[in-house]
């Protein structure tokens, strides 16, 4: 579990680097990632990409 939400703070970085620097193709590269983890096994990581998904669409990051 440590692992999996190591990588999903790398995702968040990425998430924010890229919506700060308005990189338009990295977006589309963690949009692309965190609608496939949207399939995965387990509820808490859905869960988490549900919330890094809103916070792309959306813009903001209240839910953290």
């Amino acid at each position: 579990m440590q692992n999996k939400a190591k990588l999903f703070e790398e995702l968040q970085r990425s998430l924010f680097v890229s919506q700060i620097s308005a990189d338009s193709e990295s977006l589309k590269v963690v949009e692309r990632l965190l609608i496939q983890l949207l399939g995965h096994i387990e509820t808490s990581v859905r869960d988490q990409a549900t919330i890094l998904l809103n916070m792309l669409y959306d813009g903001v990051d209240w839910q953290l």
